[in-house]
């Protein structure tokens, strides 16, 4: 059997699909020199040049990792995404398999995902918060209220 489809990742795969082939990239590493700062900028640069070598590959990217964070979640009912330099065993899967090597500085740095069957949230960024971008709604059932 394959497994049950959920929501959330395909959530995830949106939100990585947009982090790796949109146009907003805003990821704080967390430079805090002058050297810092110019690898930071370097390193923009080389995500934004790099992106669009691969952008015929952005629908297979999309497909490959929902497809992991589905399995993750069938597994282990959550499924991590980390880049720190580079990306971690799920997305570098993903990216494999979309056919492109992951290491190019395509992946935004400083960058973490948690997702689990009901709920993804983002760090976008060295010093950015865990952010709850999705969440699923639970309807009140009478078992929830203590009469």
């Amino acid at each position: 059997m394959k497994g049950k489809e959920y929501k959330t990742a395909e959530i995830a795969a949106n939100w990585w699909t947009e982090a790796v082939f949109g146009y907003d990239y805003k990821a704080d590493i967390g430079a805090k020199n002058i050297s810092e700062q110019v690898s930071e900028s370097l390193l923009m640069l080389l995500h934004q040049a790099i992106k669009d070598k691969h952008i015929d590959k952005k629908e297979n990217f999309h497909s490959a990792l929902k497809s992991v964070v589905n399995r993750e979640l069938n597994k282990n009912g959550v499924a991590f995404l980390y880049v720190d330099y580079f990306p971690d065993n799920n997305l570098t899967e993903a990216a494999c398999e979309a056919g492109f090597e992951p290491e190019d500085g395509t992946f935004p740095p400083k960058t973490g995902m948690n997702v689990t069957r009901e709920s993804v949230e983002v760090k976008y960024g060295h010093t950015a918060d865990y952010e709850t971008i999705y969440e699923e709604k639970k309807e009140n059932k009478k078992d929830d209220f203590n009469f």
